[in-house]
């Protein structure tokens, strides 16, 4: 059964969406009780008790399921791109890392236009190489509409 992803500012709903993907509860309280049996008031403490988000701010989980997503054709290379730059404004998102970990995953579209339209004039690498460039000046130019940088983002050093 899919349940429609939802944003971390939806509090609760957010939380409660963490929990039904990953236990089979039967019950409300059921979702609200970690795994040493204490029952929670809401849905929040329950699912980092259990360790859900494992250590991962709200943003970087929402960006985590979205990748998840990518890897199989179900989400684009671009809306990942539209997400990465939300999540870098709204969260104590780790940029470096979730860029060294998903940037095939981010340039996917670009590397196969890429490849597309140059044949093979460029080797492997070099179009790798384009692509990054390519998506990194696109989320720039996003961050720049909203009035920021990649440089100005707290403990972000991914490449400008």
């Amino acid at each position: 059964m899919y349940i429609p992803r939802k944003h971390p500012r939806q509090g609760e709903v957010f939380y409660l969406r963490i929990l039904l993907c990953n236990l089979a509860a039967r019950s409300w309280e059921q979702l609200r009780t970690d795994a040493t049996g204490a029952v929670h008031r809401t849905y929040e403490p329950a699912a980092r008790a259990r360790g859900l988000l494992d250590g991962l701010d709200e943003y970087e989980f929402l960006f985590e399921d979205y990748a998840a997503s990518a890897a199989i054709g179900i989400v684009n290379s671009e809306k990942l791109q539209q997400l990465f730059v939300m999540c870098l404004t709204h969260g104590e998102f780790q940029a470096n890392d979730m860029w060294a970990k998903h940037k095939h995953l981010l340039c996917h579209s670009a590397r196969g236009r890429l490849s597309n339209a140059n044949g093979s004039r460029y080797s492997s690498d070099m179009l790798t190489q384009m692509a990054e460039n390519e998506v990194l000046m696109s989320m720039a130019e996003h961050l720049d509409a909203m009035g920021t940088s990649l440089s100005q983002l707290p403990g972000n050093s991914v490449p400008n």
